[in-house]
Formats: structure tokens, C-alpha cells, sequence
């Protein structure tokens, strides 16, 4: 039994059905196990791979990254970032982090983990001020092999 693509909301790129989760990945006994757990979701069909850059401070990505390390091709790849109270400079810097522990030049989704109408710093729609918003969403979307840079 195989496991079933979806669309990829209105993108028209199929992913399966079921994910694998980075934070969850982080609780793995070691990096062996990881990745083994990585190899057994790719061999069972899965190809979206959820991820974020705080995850055990970095330890899932890089872990995914070695598991996918040669099949990075056959998978949707997403990590997201949480913005409360940083800047646009700092996201930029831990979307860097991200490829770098992923072993990847792009990613297929990289959403902004945020609160738009509490916005940073407590600010209301601070999110959304042209300082913030368009540098780092103009920066994210051209290492985004679909454009596809989301905000939830």
C-alpha cells in the first residue's frame, strides 16, 4: 500500500498524505537512528518533510539533511522560523543556518512562524511593516525553489 499524493494547495506540486516531522525527529536516540528513520519514510513514500530552525537547536535539521543526503531531489522540503522579536537580518541568518544543517541550496517551503496581528515586539501588524516583511520574504523567496514562502 502506497501512500497517497495530494496537491500542494494551489501550487499543482503533489506531496504525500503524511509528512515527517522534524521536532519529532530530535528525539531519536542518535544521529543513526535518525536517519534511519529518514530512509524508512522516503522507502515508505513520503515526500514532504517538515522541519524548523529551533528544533533542539538545530540538531533535526541537520539530521534530516544526512538523511536525505542524495535524495533531496524526490521530496518536498520545508523549515520555518519563529520571528518573535527578531529582526529581518537575524531570520536571513537562520535561513542560512537551515540550508547549511539541511545540506541544500533551496528549500521547497519556508514558512514565518508568526502572529501577524500581534507582529513583533508586541507591536500590532509590526509583521507586515516594509522593513521586515519585504526584505526577508524577497531574500527567502529567491532560495525557494517554488517561490512558495508562507506565514502561518
Amino acid at each position: 500500500m502506497s501512500i497517497p499524493l495530494r496537491n500542494f494547495g494551489k501550487t499543482g506540486i503533489q506531496i504525500s498524505a503524511l509528512g515527517l516531522g522534524g521536532h519529532h525527529l530530535g528525539g531519536a536516540k542518535d544521529e543513526k537512528t535518525a536517519i534511519h528513520i529518514v530512509h524508512r519514510a522516503l522507502d515508505g513514500g513520503v515526500t514532504f518533510y517538515g522541519n524548523a530552525w529551533e528544533y533542539y537547536r538545530g540538531k533535526t535539521e541537520s539530521w534530516l539533511g544526512l538523511g536525505l543526503k542524495g535524495r533531496r531531489d524526490k521530496v518536498f522540503l520545508m523549515t520555518k522560523v519563529c520571528t518573535h522579536g527578531r529582526d529581518a537580518s537575524l531570520a536571513t541568518q537562520m535561513l542560512e543556518q537551515s540550508l547549511r544543517r539541511l545540506q541544500t541550496d533551496h528549500l521547497d517551503l519556508w514558512q514565518i512562524h508568526s502572529d501577524p496581528m500581534v507582529g513583533l515586539r508586541g507591536r500590532r501588524n509590526a509583521l507586515w511593516n516594509c522593513d521586515f516583511t519585504f526584505p526577508y520574504v524577497g531574500f527567502a523567496s529567491r532560495l525557494c525553489r517554488h517561490d512558495c514562502v508562507g506565514f502561518v
